[in-house]
């Protein structure tokens, strides 16, 4: 699940929950947020000492390069934000396994579901526990202990370098003499590679050299593959890589599949259970998605399918300020919505009680598997 689900999804079944505007921004806020609070200089603690001089306990509940290099704080940001343990099975592994809307992950609602709105706490607690429920259907099947180190890894250097890579690509776009530059030499690449493909097949030597080195190259690549293949250690070391990688990527994409995974009904399933609480939460009777509604998310879901979160997520935008959704209560704040990290991390209040749930949440859940004879967190915030 990406900005488009933990943001607009959630705007969206907030708002149909009878929470105003200003209230949907601070549960979707929140939501994301979980996804983006990151430790941002990971060489130095002293934003976060400044912030306990304020009051304020920071926890990560997203990991940076660093971290994902190192591990370090790995089970702690992981397991209970995103990969939350089912607590099904005998062994220690199947407990620390996410099963969607699992056996903790139903105690977690009921947590969810005490939260009355005279607590002035209740829009952050709801974006952050609903964040880590709906991760139930995300990364079902997903060990707290093997892919939080693993696959976790991967998956937010991924994450990152895509974010990296549209930063710079925005400050080139909006810097005159920098994209004068970046295409002028994309320019001449191109034309220095038309030339020198060029020279080459219109020089014989050249020409016959580069078949020769491509044939060799083939030649080269099946051989490696005959003594991996003839090699009992080498083979299996491949096998466990080739394993390893397919397994990755079938997680990694199962959830945006069309290969009979329903991956449809998943989201469908997910933003039900998620909307029935948010209605209880609201004093609104709970009656789970109307026809209309599943009919407007599936709308959605089917047909927003850029690999680019950020193209979907601007997609999302646009149709909640169109009112796709059909809000009753439908206000200029609705029509120009996003979402602002700062509307949180900007106001030291609100930063303050986002961390707050933050930790509250962090606590509720290594106290439940530490009952569970589970003691694999450590209690102190890793910076």
């Amino acid at each position: 699940m990406d900005l488009d689900y933990h943001y607009g999804t959630m705007y969206v079944l907030s708002r149909w929950g009878k929470f105003g505007s200003a209230n949907a921004q601070i549960i979707a806020t929140s939501c994301q947020l979980v996804d983006d609070n990151f430790d941002e200089n990971p060489l130095s603690d002293a934003s976060e000492d400044e912030e306990l001089a304020r009051g304020i306990t920071v926890r990560y509940s997203s990991q940076n390069v660093v971290g994902n290099v190192t591990g370090k704080g790995n089970k702690e940001i992981w397991m209970p934000f995103h990969f939350l343990p089912g607590l099904e099975g005998e062994t220690d592994e199947e407990k620390l396994t996410c099963r969607k809307n699992s056996v903790l992950a139903q105690k977690l609602a009921d947590r969810i579901l005490e939260t009355t709105l005279d607590n002035s706490d209740f829009g952050f607690r709801i974006g952050i526990g609903l964040h880590a429920y709906a991760d139930t259907w995300a990364y079902q099947g997903f060990s707290g202990l093997k892919d939080s180190i693993n696959t976790g890894q991967r998956q937010l250097l991924m994450k990152e370098g895509a974010r990296m890579g549209k930063a710079v690509g925005d400050f080139v776009e909006g810097n005159e003499t920098l994209k004068n530059i970046a295409s002028t030499v994309s320019a001449q690449a191109s034309n220095l590679s038309k030339a020198i493909g060029d020279f080459v097949q219109g020089n014989e030597t050249l020409g016959n050299l580069a078949d020769t080195v491509n044939a060799q190259k083939d030649k080269l690549g099946k051989a490696v593959g005959e003594m991996v293949e003839g090699n009992e250690t080498l083979s299996k070391v491949a096998g466990t890589v080739g394993e390893a990688a397919a397994g990755f990527d079938a997680k990694r994409l199962w959830w945006r599949s069309k290969d009979g995974t329903k991956n449809w009904e998943e989201f469908l399933e997910a933003s039900d259970k998620t909307y029935r609480i948010i209605q209880s939460v609201s004093c609104e009777p709970v009656t789970g998605l109307t026809d209309r509604q599943k009919e407007l998310l599936l709308d959605c879901f089917e047909s927003i399918q850029s690999e680019d979160a950020e193209e979907r997520y601007n997609e999302w935008l646009k149709r909640i300020h169109e009112n796709f959704f059909e809000i009753e209560d439908f206000d200029d704040n609705d029509a120009s919505v996003e979402y602002r990290p700062g509307t949180i991390l900007g106001d030291e209040n609100f930063r303050g009680q986002f961390y707050k749930e933050l930790n509250d949440h962090f606590d509720w859940v290594r106290k439940e598997l530490i009952e569970a004879g589970l003691d694999v967190l450590e209690s102190e915030p890793v910076y």
